[in-house]
């Protein structure tokens, strides 16, 4: 075996945790050390990109499989998974709460013409967000929509 494939097989077989972990450390360190490499910056970038674009559709295919193969019996465990998302949504709002009060950011906004799309009334939020349910699915996934998502996949799922 040569040395590229030692190295690859080594690296294949440390977890994928680890991997990020030590990306984070190492992107970190040379944000600090050397911040004139800003063409390192576009690795970020891809990698966020890459998110952006397989999100929708990692979102849809797991929610639709979960839902198909959903029995009876399986509630306590969906209930599980709502409280820890809901656990895990609220501690996400702390924190971003927390580091807007450690960090503050001033920001300068343009003058904004009347916004068209600003919805007035509660009625035509719910509305919008039942219009917004039933688009093409195709096109939501295409748009991250995740709530039009959410909603195909419910209903594919359990037609599986």
């Amino acid at each position: 075996m040569n040395k590229a494939a030692q190295i690859i097989k080594k690296y294949t077989n440390v977890s994928l945790m680890l991997r990020i972990f030590i990306g984070l450390v190492i992107g970190a360190v040379l944000g600090l050390l050397v911040p004139s490499w800003t063409g390192i910056g576009i690795l970020g970038r891809m990698f966020v990109s890459a998110l952006k674009g397989i999100a929708p559709v990692l979102v849809a295919v797991l929610v639709t499989s979960s839902i198909a193969k959903a029995g009876k019996g399986h509630g306590q465990r969906f209930a599980a998974l709502i409280g820890v998302y809901m656990l895990s949504t609220f501690i996400a709002a702390i924190c971003a709460v927390v580091g807007s009060f450690l960090f503050p950011v001033t920001l300068q906004l343009a003058e904004m013409p009347e916004m068209e799309g600003a919805a007035g009334s509660l009625s035509e939020v719910f509305t919008n967000l039942l219009t917004g349910m039933l688009t093409n699915p195709i096109m939501a996934i295409a748009n991250a929509n995740y709530i039009a998502i959410l909603f195909w996949s419910i209903i594919i799922g359990i037609a599986l």
